[in-house]
């Protein structure tokens, strides 16, 4: 129960869920080993979930903001300057 709950906050909340689990670990509450495997899938499924949305919906989301909203229309041609520049320094960020 302890680990679903783990799973499940980590997916909301993960610096604080893994700061309250390696309490828990270190107390002898839980096990460490059994904690990282559960962050690393959560965090894998979270990021999963995220990429595919956007990459199901993204686009038309974005394409709808932009011709709606004139700061998305600001937004989008800065990002469209600078695609090298922030394709490069993002990784750093």
């Amino acid at each position: 129960m302890r680990y679903l709950l783990l799973f499940l906050a980590t997916l909301v909340e993960p610096d604080a869920a893994l700061i309250a689990a390696a309490f828990l670990a270190r107390r002898g509450q839980m096990a460490l080993p059994l904690v990282i495997v559960v962050a690393v899938i959560a965090s894998l499924s979270v990021n999963q979930f995220w990429f595919w949305l956007g990459r199901l919906r993204g686009r038309a989301f974005l394409e709808r903001k932009i011709q709606s909203d004139p700061r998305f229309q600001r937004v989008h041609g800065w990002l469209d300057r600078r695609r090298v520049a922030l394709l490069v320094t993002s990784r750093f960020l």
